[in-house]
């Protein structure tokens, strides 16, 4: 016998065209040279718009990451096992561009309709976006640097996702190091250090308080350098350079990511890593935090049927690889 009936709750946002129904977003899009991609957007919007992809959005951020400390076998692994749902996500948002379709298409237009795809998807779960949006905003940086990014580039410009930390992928995500306990938001005050090694090679030293997206390919890190505040490239695999992984430590908890949590890491002095010149760090953390700044503010709160949960995060692990790349230059 039924006891009540629910008559004060708007019937569940399923089954409809997310871009379609979103007035503004279609005429900002044709208004700023991206009406070309009507068609790609209104994909997109209906795909976001459906109950499977609204249920992947609630179980990625339900169901917990787990952190991997040791393999079965005793050995250090540090890795972040994520729910499929988390997995399907990030790969529908890669494989509709949402990521660097607007370097691989560069016509008028193109960082519009990017940034449109990327809410589409951000507003029905915000967690993703993290890698999402690093990813777009490093692909400047590279093409700076043809001598770190080159082997890089073509992979972040992929549109396949494969969510396994090896080498030999042919796509790629990034995550940045930047922040530590003692500066905070004040760079400058870092203190992790990078010891030339000889041939253009470093060791890096110390530690970072935030690190984004800590099951990465690769990441950008900000490390002190004899000449100044520099960035690195750091591939997120050991292996792929067949070196031993550095130290790292896992213990930061977070609930602002979601399904994509920050970790905390140490680095003891990884060996043979290759540099560019030195002490233009902030100089090339400007050219990517910008761009990620902007594309983020393109997302926009919404319910997936009912408020975004946010449980607690948990701690995340890095893995840091043996080898970097500075790509900092005056």
């Amino acid at each position: 016998m039924k006891t009540h009936e629910v008559t004060n709750q708007p019937p569940a946002r399923t089954g409809l065209d997310e871009y379609g129904t979103n007035t503004a977003l279609v005429e900002g899009v044709e208004r700023h040279d991206a009406a070309w991609a009507h068609e790609r957007l209104h994909a997109t919007g209906q795909r976001v718009g459906t109950a499977e992809f609204q249920a992947d959005a609630a179980a990625a951020n339900t169901r917990e990451p787990v952190l991997r400390t040791h393999d079965r076998y005793g050995n250090r692994i540090d890795e972040v096992d994520y729910d499929e749902s988390y997995h399907r996500i990030i790969a529908a948002a890669v494989s509709d561009g949402a990521h660097t379709s607007a370097y691989v298409d560069p016509r008028p237009g193109a960082n519009v309709a990017r940034a449109a795809t990327f809410m589409l998807y951000a507003q029905v779960e915000p967690g993703h976006a993290c890698p999402v949006s690093m990813t777009h905003s490093v692909v400047p940086v590279l093409q700076q640097h043809p001598d770190a990014g080159a082997d890089w580039l073509p992979r972040v410009l992929s549109t396949s996702y494969d969510p396994a930390l090896r080498p030999g992928k042919g796509s790629a995500l990034f995550g940045m190091a930047m922040t530590e306990k003692q500066g905070g938001s004040d760079v400058r005050a870092n203190t992790t250090s990078a010891q030339p090694l000889g041939e253009g090679r470093y060791a890096l030293t110390g530690h970072k308080w935030f690190c984004s997206a800590p099951m990465s390919d690769a990441f950008l890190v900000l490390a002190q350098a004899p000449a100044g505040l520099s960035c690195f490239l750091l591939p997120g695999c050991a292996r792929a350079v067949n070196a031993t992984a550095s130290a790292s430590s896992a213990s930061r908890t977070s609930s602002a990511t979601g399904p994509t949590p920050p970790a905390r890491s140490s680095m003891r002095a990884p060996r043979r890593c290759s540099s560019a010149r030195r002490g233009a760090g902030c100089a090339r953390s400007s050219t990517w935090l910008p761009a990620r700044a902007w594309t983020a503010s393109t997302a926009r709160p919404r319910a997936c049927g009912r408020p975004s949960p946010r449980p607690p995060g948990m701690p995340g692990t890095v893995r840091r690889s043996v080898r970097c790349w500075s790509i900092s230059r005056r």
